[in-house]
């Protein structure tokens, strides 16, 4: 009976010791007691990555231009959040192009990989984008 408790209380010590070291990222080595913390090489760069350049289509643009302030500064903000990580936003849509949704609003958009470029094609109401 005593060996049973000694037994539970010493694996309930080891889940308790791998439940920390995998909350504060770290892994065992080999033998059973010594332990490496997990760092990113010094001379690896962490940081942002580099962010997308936005271009607009001269009819995008226009219409932009034609609406009120308050929903272009609205469009603009929301596609200002695309720099730094499209993919959270955009939706694939047909092909080799992407939608973004900024309420009633649509944006279609064309991306280059090579040179980071993303290229507002289309930008109208919701009713009207897709026929387009």
């Amino acid at each position: 009976m005593k060996i049973k408790k000694v037994f539970f209380s010493v694996l309930a010590l080891l889940f308790l010791v791998t439940l920390v070291n995998a909350q504060n990222n770290i892994t065992p080595l080999g033998s059973r007691f010594s332990f490496k913390v997990n760092k990113a090489p010094s001379s690896v760069h962490v940081g942002k990555e580099m962010s997308w350049e936005i271009t607009w289509k001269p009819k995008s643009r226009r219409f932009l231009e034609s609406l009120d302030n308050e929903t272009a500064s609205r469009i603009l903000s929301k596609i200002d959040l695309l720099k730094e990580n499209p993919f959270r936003y955009l939706e694939h849509y047909e092909g080799d192009y992407y939608k973004l949704r900024i309420g009633d609003y649509r944006a279609l958009i064309d991306m280059d990989f090579e040179n980071k470029i993303i290229i507002i094609e289309v930008l109208d109401k919701r009713s009207r984008v897709y026929k387009k």
